[in-house]
């Protein structure tokens, strides 16, 4: 017969749980088909979503310890007793080996039974926590005031120009600060329409927002509640009260739909770390000078990659006429004065942008930036754009030639090859790393990730190879790599940019040589003679 146990559910509990179905996937066929409860030994939780929402509801105090799927059908059962003032009991039936083996809603008079759902629960405690602590502007509205509002907003105006068949518009979402909550359309031929929702509210922000969604959120709650309009576009719009959370995500408009696209192809330029974003929404490409990457929302909408060739610079005829002599040569790319900086930027189409295109805006970006800055500040005033350096790998050339080059010739031991009399391989060879790419530190953790990584791509090259290490001649840092030979310049080169590296060794009997990655620089020093 099995065991069975049984977990006390209030009725007023399930008056709060029964509005969750709503936000589980239409089929369950599939696992968020399911609502989820689980108990951590102290509370209970409910949670639901389809994909593109997630709720997490607050239960009562609960000491036992388990995670069940349970059919939505259990649910509304129980939800629809509750309404009769009828608290239901899950039942659970489990054989000896703890297996559940089926699940039933009792109330005093009736019961449903379903038999139970084995499937785990994706795993989303992580990626929820980290949402609800994402930064975003906010506001505290009355859950009631807030529901009415979308209510009478999301309503089709009487126009019988507008085809039942045709799509509504876009359904904006904004938390203005000091202002509250606005919503905004535009209905075809009828132009902007906007309500208000007056509310304690901090920042501004906009998205665009499915009103059913937001609407669901909203079901079964009353008094205060906080909704955060997130500062990142990937981060989802919350919904909070003292007992639920929910998440949704934000409408990909035209502009959003086109970073998928845009962050594959920097990725493959720049490696899969270069889609990490800085608070301004922008992506780092590299530190020697620091060139960025940014999605413009325009028409059509652009990547943008950009430099500062001098900051500090203040505006005058005479920079202006110099920076447009500049541009009358440069081509395809510009630079112009905003804000008593010297910019360089070069732009592409963003959904069609191909690696080699983007690869080489970044190469003309930095060696623009890199010649001109300097000419530029000692004429003009203000700073070149090679002094913003700094960090690990930091750009400075002559640190990397005093780079200290070790490899593991026998297991355990390295030696100095950059630096010692005898040579041990039978011609040129290379050193190169996955750790901190483009000057970015990473934890330890993050680079020991990488490494495996970079052994298959050297492996897959057809390389040999030896562990290495480069060491700064303070002896302050240090990055694990590797020594390899039997290839050429360009795969190593290839793959070293696949990592996001600024730089490789290139080492022969005579001599040590520096070469970028991104551009066509280089540097050189005799083998043996270690620069101090």
């Amino acid at each position: 017969m099995g065991t069975r146990t049984t977990i006390e559910v209030p009725a007023d509990e399930w008056l709060g749980v029964g509005p969750l179905v709503t936000f589980a996937a239409p089929d369950e066929f599939a696992v968020l088909g399911m609502l989820r409860m689980v108990s951590d030994g102290a509370r209970r939780y409910w949670w639901s979503g389809d994909g593109r929402r997630v709720v997490r509801q607050r239960g009562g105090t609960d000491d036992g310890t388990y995670d069940i799927l349970l059919s939505p059908r259990l649910v509304e059962f129980a939800f629809g007793r509750a309404l009769t003032g009828e608290a239901a009991t899950i039942d659970l039936v489990t054989d000896d080996d703890g297996s559940v083996l089926a699940v039933t809603a009792r109330t005093d008079t009736q019961a449903l039974t379903v038999a139970a759902d084995p499937r785990a629960y994706p795993s989303i405690d992580e990626v929820f926590a980290s949402e609800l602590a994402a930064d975003g502007a906010w506001a505290e509205v009355d859950a009631e005031e807030l529901a009415a509002l979308i209510d009478v907003a999301r309503r089709r105006p009487a126009v019988e120009h507008i085809d039942d068949e045709e799509p509504d518009p876009l359904f904006w979402l904004a938390v203005v600060g000091g202002e509250g909550i606005m919503i905004d359309l535009r209905w075809p031929g009828l132009g902007l329409t906007e309500f208000q929702l007056r509310a304690r509210a901090e920042g501004s922000r906009t998205a665009a927002v499915p009103p059913s969604q937001l609407a669901d959120a909203l079901i079964g709650l009353e008094g205060p509640i906080t909704v955060v309009v997130p500062d990142f576009a990937h981060n989802a719009i919350r919904v909070s009260s003292p007992d639920r959370d929910a998440l949704i995500l934000p409408i990909e408009t035209t502009f959003e739909r086109m970073r998928f696209s845009t962050e594959q192809v920097l990725a493959e330029v720049f490696g899969p770390t270069v889609v990490q974003r800085d608070t301004d929404g922008h992506y780092r490409l590299s530190h020697d000078i620091p060139v960025f990457a940014r999605l413009v929302d325009d028409e059509p909408v652009r990547i943008q990659v950009f430099a500062v060739a001098v900051d500090g610079v203040e505006h005058s005829a005479e920079l202006l006429s110099e920076l447009n002599d500049h541009n009358a040569r440069l081509g395809f790319a510009r630079c112009f004065w905003m804000n008593d900086q010297v910019l360089v930027e070069c732009d592409l189409m963003a959904g069609t942008t191909e690696a080699a295109e983007l690869q080489a805006a970044h190469e003309r970006v930095l060696t623009i930036s890199r010649e001109l800055g300097p000419l530029l500040a000692a004429v003009f005033g203000g700073t070149p754009a090679e002094t913003h350096v700094g960090g690990a790998g930091s750009g400075n050339w002559d640190d990397y030639l005093r780079t200290v080059v070790a490899a593991e010739l026998v297991d355990g031991t390295l030696t100095p090859i950059s630096d010692i009399d005898a040579w041990p391989y039978p011609g040129t060879v290379w050193a190169l790393t996955s750790d901190n790419p483009m000057g970015t530190w990473r934890s330890d953790e993050e680079n020991q990730a990488a490494r495996p990584e970079l052994i298959a791509a050297v492996d897959a090259a057809g390389a040999r190879h030896h562990r290495s290490v480069g060491t700064s001649v303070d002896t302050e840092h240090s990055e694990v790599g590797l020594v390899v030979w039997d290839t050429d310049r360009d795969t190593v080169l290839d793959i070293a940019r696949r990592f996001r590296q600024e730089a490789i060794f290139e080492i022969d009997p005579d001599e040590v040589r520096v070469i970028a990655c991104f551009d066509d620089r280089a540097a050189a020093r005799p083998r043996g003679l270690l620069l101090r």
